[in-house]
């Protein structure tokens, strides 16, 4: 099975879809902050999360420890957030532009920094297999140069 975490727009096929604000068929209705989710232990194999994740309430480690639940051995999850280390938004913020930064948003409830996100998925089981790195630049610096943290990660525990 894979699923698509906050998936109510754009319903994604052969996925299933869950959501807090449900509008339409084949979203499963329900808000990621409260544990558990809707799923039994090692029933997933693949996770999608796509900017989710800054909008929840949950901590990020608890957030990993229930997608470590769900999710079979070797499972895949694929996170994308903003990255709030950005170099444009750390100029932004310097200059009392906080509004400007691309990371802002009023729903944001957790920001996360590219260096210190991979860690904590690491100290919670989850081996980084692929990020997304167009340029040099980004191969350099992640956290000066990637403007979003846009990573996939295998669930390396046994549980």
């Amino acid at each position: 099975m894979k699923v698509n975490l906050g998936g109510n727009y754009p319903i994604e096929e052969g996925w299933v879809n869950v959501d807090n604000y449900a509008h339409g068929k084949g979203i499963i209705r329900h808000d990621l902050n409260h544990l558990p989710w809707p799923f039994e232990e090692g029933s997933v194999e693949e996770i999608k999360c796509t900017y989710v994740i800054e909008h929840l309430n949950l901590p990020l480690t608890d957030f990993l420890k229930e997608c470590k639940r769900i999710l079979k051995h070797k499972g895949k999850l694929h996170l994308v957030t903003d990255n709030v280390g950005y170099w444009r938004d750390r100029i932004n913020f310097l200059l009392g532009n906080w509004h400007k930064m691309r990371s802002y948003h009023p729903f944001h409830t957790y920001l996360y920094d590219y260096n210190t996100f991979v860690k904590i998925c690491a100290i919670n089981g989850f081996t980084c297999a692929k990020e997304k790195r167009n340029t040099i630049f980004q191969k350099i610096s992640p956290q000066l140069f990637c403007s979003d943290i846009d990573v996939v990660l295998f669930n390396n525990s046994d549980r």
